[in-house]
């Protein structure tokens, strides 16, 4: 029942979600309001019943590197490697972190679960609390950071091929991009290396 037009330029797929929990029951407690799922201490544990974890929600974010820092603290919790705050201490550093947000930023409540420039810090914390106080060797948060930096910059300079550069993470702790191709009979790319 639909209608075929052949006189198209391009069609673009727009896409989004809004967080829903069918599989939840309502009774649970968790609500669902202006895209914002609460009461979660740290965007993260139900406070109510912190065996129920929420990874993932944040947008505006490096995914994998957030995502890595949120499942390595909720590993550490769950196998009571480190503690957790009790429920009442939970709902008090979500309500500092909501007044942050709406009163002191300014935010709409629907852009409750975006970070931007918070997710650096948020990672910190979760990555140091899951390593016994300090960032793991391995991780280096900073580096992600400054390609998390570099390829923002490279997509607002050219939205179109900056998802085609390639980044690469040397044992030293630098790193280097390449480039795309300017002309496809070449096989290599340029290099930038960022130590």
């Amino acid at each position: 029942g639909g209608v075929l037009d052949d006189d198209l330029d391009a069609l673009v797929f727009c896409t989004g979600y809004d967080y829903t929990f069918p599989f939840l029951h309502k009774d649970i407690g968790i609500t669902v309001k202006d895209r914002g799922v609460r009461p979660l201490y740290r965007h993260l544990y139900f406070t109510e019943d912190p065996t129920l974890a929420f990874v993932g929600l944040p947008w505006k974010i490096a995914p994998f590197p957030l995502f890595d820092c949120q499942t390595r603290h909720v590993a550490k919790a769950w196998t009571g490697q480190i503690p957790l705050p009790n429920r009442k201490d939970m709902e008090a550093e979500r309500a500092r972190d909501e007044k942050m947000r709406f009163t002191e930023m300014g935010l709409p409540q629907r852009y409750y679960h975006q970070f931007g420039e918070l997710q650096w810090e948020y990672n910190k914390q979760l990555i140091t609390e899951a390593n016994g106080g300090k960032e793991p060797e391995d991780f280096n948060l900073a580096r992600k950071y400054e390609i998390y930096k570099d390829a923002g910059m490279s997509r607002r300079k050219d939205a179109s091929s900056y998802r085609l550069r390639n980044y690469f993470l040397h044992p030293d702790g630098g790193w280097r991009v390449e480039e795309p191709s300017s002309s496809s009979s070449s096989s290599e790319s340029p290099a930038t290396v960022v130590s």
